[in-house]
């Protein structure tokens, strides 16, 4: 009996010494991938899209926050070559490699303005490469993250972003009809808006700078003469409203718009008109407003 237990033993003892190495069946996991986020230095920046005017040399902000396998690179590329090129800062680069926190500096370098004079598209991408090596068999193993910023290039004239997209009530209006038909004041825009209530203006943007209104008229457009809707597009240059060039003819009537944006965020417009065909009429209706986000 002595004799089978010690053998049951010697097998226990041959089983465990060809056990694999605990390294090899569990080697060490790698470390986090780098974090950190990217800011463009100057205007035309909305979360994730950048609006850049064409041949403007833009910085981007890398900021790592947390990389420990220590960052090794910082690198870029653009989904349509054409449109523009890039690199990483050398220099600021120099000073980041190696650490598990730091900063970092890429420019992109837009192309020249088009004859065309059409915004321009694509996809940025920011690489951030650690250090990290596979212990079991000394091979690199780096960890990359990766952050797609969205941009538009266009010919402006501005990228401001002083105007939020949303719904606009009108506190004020005032002007006068075509033809000698009178003034008209708010108060006249909203007996004419009927069971509606008081009217209101719809502002969207499609990029920094540009911003559509859904009545370039304060409404009085539909309400008054059951006309189409100008919803002309605008500019604006920090303060300064102006009308957008190219989106400001309707059904043969091509509008002038000028503004304003006031320090209490309030958006105060002019606007006329002058027909592209047949007689304009005198005078024609025009009229000034300020409007109020809800």
């Amino acid at each position: 009996m002595k004799k089978s237990i010690y053998a049951y033993l010697g097998v226990l003892m041959v089983g465990a010494c060809t056990l694999p190495d605990a390294k090899e069946v569990n080697p060490a996991r790698l470390k986090d991938a780098p974090a950190y986020s990217v800011s463009a230095v100057g205007p035309g920046t909305a979360g994730k899209v950048t609006t850049i005017l064409f041949g403007q040399t833009t910085e981007f902000d890398i900021t790592v926050v947390d990389a420990p396998g220590k960052i090794a690179d910082v690198t870029s590329s653009i989904s349509v070559p054409d449109y523009a090129t890039s690199a990483t800062d050398g220099n600021s680069l120099a000073s980041l490699v190696g650490q598990e926190t730091g900063t970092a500096k890429v420019i992109l370098q837009p192309m020249a303005t088009p004859a065309d004079k059409k915004d321009r598209s694509f996809n940025f991408v920011i690489n951030v490469m650690d250090s990290q090596v596979d212990i079991k068999t000394g091979v690199p193993a780096a960890k990359t993250t990766s952050i797609t910023q969205s941009i538009i290039l266009t010919a402006g004239p501005c990228v401001s972003d002083g105007i939020k997209a949303g719904n606009y009530s009108i506190i004020s209006a005032s002007g006068v009809l075509d033809g000698g038909g009178g003034t008209y004041n708010l108060d006249s825009l909203i007996v004419w808006n009927g069971l509606y209530g008081p009217p209101t203006v719809a502002i969207t943007s499609t990029r920094s700078g540009l911003f559509t209104f859904s009545d370039i008229t304060a409404q009085l457009w539909p309400i008054y003469y059951g006309r189409a809707s100008p919803n002309a597009s605008v500019d604006l240059c920090g303060t300064v409203v102006t009308g957008h060039t190219g989106s400001l003819t309707f059904s043969s009537r091509l509008f002038t718009v000028n503004g304003t944006l006031n320090s209490d965020g309030t958006i105060t417009i002019t606007w006329s008109y002058v027909k592209t065909s047949g007689t304009t009429p005198n005078p024609s209706a025009n009229g000034t407003y300020t409007l109020k986000k809800i």
